[in-house]
């Protein structure tokens, strides 16, 4: 945890700003847990490029934008997404995509107005913060839900490993949420597993990696429930003008 952010006084989390930084003086409650915050209504979620029926649900079970259990995902708030237009560089850049999520590092997901995957829900976009990378993260918003807990079993991320269990368990409940429910069978059976050394013989001395899971059978479960052409999909940011 950052010694720079403030702690949210409702749920103890610290509270991130989102491409901004915060105003003088900072804020003493995350927008979820504040109670004079606006919430958003679903019929606003019209106003966005492409919103995929499993968010806009979870946005009416005040799911979204933020759940502990999505350990390595920050959502944006809906209505910070709904000024993303104004706001955004990215959607400055590339006004067919739209930011919905960033990582810790600053990187950010996008729906994409003009890749659809075969449900017909906009593919979900991993953009780097110096836009020298887009990678095509997920075909629909359930897979990057699941590939997100997937990256999470591995121990790859900062996730303290009595955490970890209850952080996968907990993402197959939100996938039970949006009847995605071979995807939550599949997190269940990993959230029982114990918490073990996954360490690649080349890293060990330097890093350590304790998790549910071994980073090929992340691999496998991304060409099993997402699609083979989902492991190699980084593209420059060239990728983009496609659009």
């Amino acid at each position: 945890m950052s010694h720079d952010n403030p702690v949210c006084k409702g749920c103890g989390f610290e509270i991130i700003p989102v491409m901004a930084d915060f105003d003088d003086p900072p804020p003493e409650y995350c927008y979820q847990c504040d109670p004079n915050y606006p919430r958003v209504k679903p019929a606003d979620l019209e106003r966005l490029v492409s919103v995929p029926a499993a968010y806009r649900k979870l946005v009416e079970l005040n799911i979204v934008p933020y759940f502990s259990a999505c350990g390595s995902v920050e959502f944006l708030n809906a209505e910070f997404i709904f000024d993303a237009r104004q706001q955004s560089e990215i959607v400055e850049r590339t006004l067919h995509l739209q930011p919905f999520a960033q990582t810790g590092s600053g990187d950010v997901w996008c729906w994409t107005a003009f890749r659809t995957g075969a449900s017909g829900e906009p593919e979900v976009l991993l953009i780097d913060d110096s836009f020298k990378q887009v990678v095509v993260y997920a075909p629909n918003f359930q897979t990057f839900l699941y590939r997100s807990a997937l990256e999470d079993a591995s121990g790859r991320r900062e996730i303290a490993p009595d955490e970890l269990p209850p952080k996968i368990l907990g993402m197959a409940k939100i996938l039970r949420q949006i009847n995605a429910v071979k995807l939550a069978d599949d997190l269940d059976a990993i959230g029982a597993r114990p918490v073990k050394d996954y360490t690649p013989e080349r890293l060990r001395g330097q890093l350590r990696f304790l998790g549910l899971l071994s980073e090929e059978e992340v691999q496998e479960r991304i060409k099993r429930f997402l699609g083979p052409e989902f492991l190699q999909q980084e593209h420059g940011y060239d990728f983009l003008a496609r659009g």
